[in-house]
């Protein structure tokens, strides 16, 4: 089992936007007041996952067209807008979102990560794992980063760079069970036996329901 894609599109980053904002329309005077609250509410509604992906593309658009708007808050409305595109099964037109973001704040790891998904999943793995070394020179402290590279060359029998990956993710989020039946997976690919059936006894001491740790088990002959 490998560990899952992380959501792309970083919800911390939303949620520090809408604060600037919030500060802003705090201190300014009423002119600069009432131009804040407008973009606030435009961002708001770019992230508003209960709404229509029709009503949130426009939204975000709505932002990112606004070259009066902070460019990071553009860039911001740009994440939201690929995860959208995501969703909507549009790929290629996610990935163009996403490079327009890098093309705009270069250092955006999260645009590099969330393009890295996307290359990924249609294929594109050279290129997948291009962005996500850039993601990580940048932010090297998200596991999410290490684990989705881990996964990409795991699926390119790059077994032992893989394992790396899920150790170092899981040296920062020591008890993700997705990334930790992954290095057990590797592992028991490798033939080590020990390594496997230490990560598959910690996974059912987290959830000891755990099918994929119960199987694993069996297979190495463990009960």
């Amino acid at each position: 089992m490998m560990p899952p894609k992380k959501q792309a599109g970083s919800h911390s980053r939303i949620w520090l936007w809408s604060i600037a904002l919030s500060v802003v329309i705090a201190v300014a005077g009423p002119a600069v007041t009432s131009a804040a609250n407008d973009v606030a509410d435009r961002l708001a509604a770019c992230q508003d996952e209960a709404a229509k992906a029709t009503r949130r593309l426009e939204d975000c658009s709505r932002v990112i067209d606004d070259t009066s708007v902070d460019s990071e808050i553009r860039v911001e409305a740009m994440l939201v807008r690929g995860t959208v595109l995501e969703s909507l099964g549009e790929s290629q037109a996610a990935v163009a979102q996403y490079t327009a973001a890098i093309a705009l704040d270069g250092s955006n790891a999260i645009a590099y990560f969330n393009r890295a998904n996307v290359l990924d999943q249609i294929g594109q793995t050279e290129r997948a794992l291009v962005d996500y070394d850039k993601a990580i020179a940048l932010d090297p402290h998200d596991p999410d980063f290490y684990a989705n590279r881990g996964q990409v060359l795991l699926e390119t029998e790059q077994v032992e760079r893989a394992i790396e990956d899920f150790s170092r993710a899981l040296s920062i989020g020591p008890n993700e069970l997705a990334v930790l039946l992954a290095r057990a997976a590797a592992l028991e690919k490798l033939a080590r036996k020990d390594g496997a059936i230490a990560d598959y006894r910690k996974v059912l001491s987290l959830e000891p329901g755990n099918s994929d740790a119960k199987d694993g088990l069996i297979r190495l002959g463990e009960k």
